[in-house]
């Protein structure tokens, strides 16, 4: 068995939601809202890829109600 293959893939989706959370700040700053809706999604789903099911259904959820409340105005 490869025991790299595994830590690879775990530093990969690390590095991924490290870039994806710069993606989000940088969304908010510059009023991107479509932006800002992707960054929470993609953040979402690699807590869902890394077994964190809680926190991924936590910001989908939540960042479904403000994308939605940002698009009403």
């Amino acid at each position: 068995m490869n025991v790299s293959r595994p830590i690879n893939h775990l530093e990969t989706m690390k590095k991924a939601l490290e870039y994806h959370n710069k993606t989000l700040e940088i969304a908010k700053k510059i009023g991107d809202i479509d932006g800002e809706g992707r960054a929470y999604v993609n953040i979402g789903n690699i807590h869902r890829l890394l077994g964190n099911y809680e926190m991924a259904i936590w910001i989908n959820g939540n960042a479904t109600i403000k994308y939605w409340r940002l698009r009403r105005r």
